[in-house]
């Protein structure tokens, strides 16, 4: 054997192809990261939204709870006043829709039960009871949707609670 096959085979050392192979698995194995990274900041921003949300919903509720007065005189918060409505609030980038659907309830002495029609002669002006029903619902740039219950479509960035 000659001097040089024989330092040849006590060096070793890698095969360009080795080498490649080992690039290709860093290459993937990064791309994985970066991907995991962006899945990360969207989830992120996605919870950002929905506490956003329900902090407007929050507000919303305590509006209409802290109303002063039976009826309305145009200076105070009103029992009378709490009626169903749309409002539009902007925080955080996004824009909220707020939709409030109000549904007044009449006791009904006779079967002491509650009814959304005003009992006849009953002479109530106002109702005993109102049950509110709030949506607040968003869209990020982009109209992607996310399902928060049955009636609400798929996808990320956009959403409804109700």
């Amino acid at each position: 054997m000659t001097n040089k096959t024989a330092y040849m085979q006590k060096t070793g050392g890698y095969t360009l192809v080795e080498v490649l192979v080992g690039i290709l698995i860093f290459a993937v194995g990064m791309m994985a990261l970066a991907q995991l990274q962006g899945n990360l900041a969207q989830n992120s921003s996605d919870a950002n939204a929905r506490t956003v949300a329900i902090n407007v919903a929050e507000e919303t509720i305590e509006s209409v709870r802290s109303f002063a007065q039976v009826t309305s005189d145009g200076s105070y918060q009103a029992y009378i006043d709490i009626v169903d409505g749309t409002d539009t609030v902007t925080r955080a980038g996004y824009t909220y829709s707020i939709v409030t659907d109000v549904t007044d309830y009449y006791y009904v002495p006779a079967s002491k039960t509650f009814s959304d029609t005003k009992p006849e002669g009953s002479g109530a002006a106002n109702s005993d009871i109102k049950h509110i029903e709030l949506t607040v619902s968003w869209e990020e740039d982009g109209g992607r949707e996310f399902r928060i219950d049955d009636e609400t479509t798929a996808d990320m960035g956009s959403g409804s609670i109700t």
